[in-house]
């Protein structure tokens, strides 16, 4: 059994076509879909409700389930996560459109018990300015890194991960993709970035502004979380260590000035 969460708010316009590219990946008896609306008010978790309920309909049992919870993607993940039966579970977001058999080449992954997380290659579509370029430089990085070792982080876009790996992620995460890639990492799994099977973003910045306000954020995101990780440092093997204290002062260099401007939970905690 496999568990599917997609987080959802305000998606009235995408989560349809999600929900029936979710329906289609992988045998229905052997997976659930857990969308969890954030408190939409634009009519999402309806439309989610009625295209779910003629779908369980159709393949004559229960395959997606629609939630309500409260506002923010990792309050919607841990309500999945509470409720979750499979052992693999994927989460994905509404504006990703998967390849057919995305879910079938990355459960192939997880066979190998050093595996924790997978993450699908993605890229953006119809995407402007440097945004296609700056895809195609971190997916060879990430790629690379992957083949040598390990992946530092996987794209919120679709990634999977063994359940025992967390119960529940702290509710001051920003970025849960590469949260749980950490995680992974520095209790002794593997985490694999993969082009064996591609994911299309399809909703990316559409000016100038938005592209270098997204990429800093997203910048800035991956540093608070290597900073919540950066005490397990003495308890990590050589290689990880490395590729760690790499990213970690790259980071710092890149946006380690924007960091206090940002606004920080004031409970931040350190992994347990």
């Amino acid at each position: 059994m496999i568990t599917i969460i997609v987080p959802c708010y305000n998606e009235r316009y995408l989560i349809e076509r999600k929900i029936d590219n979710l329906i289609c990946q992988y045998p229905v008896d052997k997976m659930e879909i857990l969308i969890i609306d954030g408190g939409s008010t634009d009519g999402s978790f309806d439309l989610a409700k009625e295209r779910s309920s003629w779908l369980n309909f159709k393949n004559n049992q229960k395959v997606i389930s629609v939630y309500k919870s409260e506002k923010g993607k990792t309050k919607q993940l841990n309500y999945g996560l509470s409720m979750a039966r499979g052992e693999i579970v994927f989460v994905t977001d509404v504006d990703a459109v998967m390849e057919k058999d995305c879910i079938h080449q990355m459960m192939r992954f997880f066979p190998d018990k050093i595996i924790g997380v997978v993450g699908a290659c993605s890229v953006p579509y119809k995407a402007k300015f440097l945004d296609p370029i700056c895809w195609r430089i971190s997916n060879f990085i990430r790629l690379a890194q992957s083949d040598l070792c390990t992946s530092p982080w996987v794209i919120a876009t679709c990634y999977a991960f063994r359940k025992e790996l967390v119960s529940k992620f702290p509710d001051d995460v920003v970025a849960d993709d590469a949260y749980i890639a950490l995680c992974a990492n520095f209790k002794g799994y593997h985490s694999v970035y993969t082009d064996r099977t591609v994911v299309k973003e399809v909703r990316n910045p559409s000016s100038w502004i938005q592209f270098f306000t997204h990429k800093h954020r997203k910048a800035n995101a991956l540093l608070r979380e290597f900073t919540r990780f950066s005490y397990m440092l003495p308890y990590a093997d050589p290689v990880w260590k490395t590729l760690f204290l790499m990213w970690f002062a790259f980071l710092i260099i890149v946006v380690g000035w924007s960091y206090p401007f940002y606004k920080q939970d004031s409970n931040f905690r350190r992994v347990k």
